[in-house]
């Protein structure tokens, strides 16, 4: 029976148009166009219900459709970054990151420093396997690297400023700086490790009394808060440093490039500008003095270090740095001496760096980044 109608239909149809052609045959061709839009409107929302994803709606309902999966989008992404000030290129190199990990929400990743990472490591392992040209790929790799510290540096406004748990930390009380580890970081209530000297002796104020801490937020902002000290507190970490924030937290002046705490042995050497000549003729060259020194580096970023060493050192000082930073990665840096700190433990130096080799650039980065670890799961 189905059949019979369908081929009555068909002879209907036939006879219609056939009807049009003689007497009037625009009708006719306005009826077949009409018949191929409905058969296409069809097919295509056929497809579209294929292709979506079922979803429930309204958690226990019954009630269910259809959603087109999220993709990346180019202008979602202009729009997130346009606070962050970067250049043309800067942008092209961060959406291809982007497009690449299929980043639908642009505005969140940007903001959480530890989710950008993950993005920009798979970036970084992209480049590092996929080119034999190795100039091109250390020129990629730097590249890679600007624009994640321009992005962490840019003076971005963000919601949620506290204590990021398992972080560094300074407390700092009198003229002594403690390196800590924040524990629990929920609301006001803030508990760090106990405060420990360079010789082991563990921080004794009494309660109520006012420490500062400076802390980096879950978007690797630097922020100082006034804290007052409330005892001793057990933790599944072991006892903490407890303390309750006073008032809001205060940006820091962002660094340009980020900086991580290691312990690393280094050698430098002085190096002296020698001028000679005159007038027109005068030139000037950097030599570096054969005498070697050691230390220890105790932070590092892609513009400076700090160094503990025993051997006086004047501020204004150049010094050429030599130092491995692990899988026989050795690097060598020309930097100036900023700013001395003297304690009865030692000197600590803190250098800024004057020139870095492209290559010392990238594994100093790689190194502060963690971007030589195993890639983490996606996390969009």
């Amino acid at each position: 029976m189905p059949g019979v109608t369908f081929n009555l239909h068909l002879f209907l149809l036939q006879e219609q148009v056939r009807y049009f052609k003689e007497d009037d045959p625009i009708q006719a061709t306005i009826l077949v166009i009409a018949i191929a839009v409905i058969v296409v409107v069809g097919t295509v929302m056929s497809i579209v219900r294929r292709g979506g994803k079922k979803k429930v709606v309204g958690g226990g309902g019954s009630s269910s459709g259809y959603a087109t999966p999220k993709r990346f989008s180019t202008f979602s992404l202009r729009r997130a970054a346009r606070p962050y000030g970067l250049s043309g290129e800067q942008n092209r190199l961060l959406e291809e990151v982007f497009r690449n990990d299929n980043v639908t929400d642009p505005a969140r990743v940007l903001q959480n420093s530890a989710v950008l990472d993950k993005h920009f490591k798979r970036a970084y392992k992209s480049i590092d396997k996929g080119s034999r040209n190795t100039e091109r790929t250390q020129q990629n790799i730097s590249k890679l690297y600007i624009l994640r510290n321009a992005i962490e540096a840019a003076p971005v406004h963000e919601d949620v400023n506290q204590p990021v748990e398992n972080s560094q930390a300074i407390i700092k009380y009198g003229k002594d700086n403690y390196n800590v580890k924040v524990l629990v970081s929920k609301g006001d209530n803030i508990v760090t490790e106990i405060p420990k000297s360079t010789l082991g002796t563990p921080l004794k104020v009494s309660n109520g009394t006012n420490v500062n801490l400076t802390y980096l937020s879950r978007s690797n902002n630097s922020y100082n808060l006034t804290c007052s000290y409330v005892g001793i507190e057990k933790t599944e970490h072991g006892a903490g440093f407890q303390m309750n924030s006073n008032g809001n937290p205060k940006a820091l002046t962002k660094r340009k490039y980020r900086r991580k705490q290691v312990d690393i042995r280094c050698e430098f050497f002085f190096v002296q500008l020698v001028e000679s000549g005159k007038g027109r003729k005068k030139t000037s060259k950097l030599v570096v003095s054969p005498k070697k020194f050691s230390g220890y580096v105790r932070d590092i970023s892609a513009g400076g270090c700090s160094i503990r060493t025993p051997v006086p050192v004047q501020a204004g000082s150049r010094l050429k740095i030599n130092c491995n930073l692990g899988h026989n990665n050795q690097i060598s840096v020309l930097g100036q001496v900023i700013r001395i700190n003297r304690s009865a433990a030692g000197t600590v130096i803190h250098v800024k760096f004057l020139k870095v080799p492209m290559r010392a650039f990238n594994l100093i980065n790689t190194l502060v980044f963690g971007f030589d670890e195993n890639p983490e799961k996606k996390d969009y």
